[in-house]
């Protein structure tokens, strides 16, 4: 992988004359934020909405998703090379440009209608690029995170979304007295999340990070989470109770800011 010499900032086009040319740290009105660390080719995108998805895409750059949610991943080039942030997301990417190193790489965002909301701006620092053979960047190291989830001894546990009354509407949810479920520390835990409502809902998970499980239960996806947009009737994901104390479940409609439904947990 032929790592360009370059740093890179963030002109977002909502105020373009206003754009801040540091390669450490910028930010966007759109929500999103783009820090790039003095490593060139690396940085770390935000999304800092509270109820708006993205779904982007860089020409151009070839972006290897490192981590998800603050957590290592195997690395992967995303499909077609979008990258999907939900609300309060974070992924940690390596870009590759070789291809076009001189240029200014765009930000698009959106699906069928792409839309230009940033771009990414080299600054060169007087180095030569060194040419090398491109290859999958090795893997940042491991957190702590069990290498494997004990699913067939886990504790199975449904939770409907979209249930509170207020859902919708701008007031605080309320938190029901009594928890959703309580497990030991050290448990693995199934949670089954059933969107009974006809839109797409945002699940935040606080105090754990969990794999999302394959459709048979039979494997889950290569990344840890925290964060998750439930689409289908149900999603299921899994996780190791290993962080005592008492945590929330959060629940809201796309799209919407204010209201929502939550439960919580006690791990003991």
């Amino acid at each position: 992988m032929s790592i360009v010499t370059l740093r890179w900032y963030w002109e977002c086009r909502t105020r373009p004359s206003r754009a801040r040319a540091s390669p450490l740290w910028s930010t966007a009105r759109c929500g999103l934020i783009l820090r790039c660390g003095r490593a060139s080719g690396c940085g770390c995108v935000s999304n800092a909405t509270s109820a708006r998805g993205y779904a982007l895409r860089l020409p151009g750059a070839a972006p290897w998703v490192m981590a998800i949610d603050g957590q290592p991943a195997e690395p992967f080039v995303p499909r077609e090379g979008r990258l999907g942030l939900a609300p309060g997301g974070r992924l940690d990417l390596f870009l590759d440009v070789s291809a076009g190193a001189a240029g200014i790489t765009p930000v698009l965002s959106g699906f069928r209608d792409e839309t230009p909301i940033a771009r990414l701006v080299p600054q060169a620092t007087g180095e030569a690029p060194a040419a090398r053979p491109r290859s999958q960047p090795l893997p940042l190291p491991a957190n702590p995170l069990p290498a494997r989830i004990d699913l067939r001894n886990a504790l199975r546990v449904d939770m409907s979304l979209g249930e509170n009354s207020a859902e919708g509407k701008a007031s605080a949810f309320h938190l029901p007295a009594a928890p959703l479920f309580t497990v030991k520390r050290g448990r693995s835990v199934s949670l089954a999340l059933r969107n009974v409502g006809a839109s797409a809902r945002l699940v935040h998970v606080h105090g754990h990070h969990f794999r999302l499980l394959d459709a048979l239960d039979d494997g889950w996806k290569p990344y840890w989470l925290d964060t998750l947009v439930v689409v289908a009737p149900v999603e299921r994901i899994a996780f190791v109770a290993d962080n005592p104390g008492k945590w929330l479940i959060e629940s809201r409609m796309l799209d919407r800011t204010g209201g929502g439904s939550a439960a919580w947990f006690a791990v003991s």
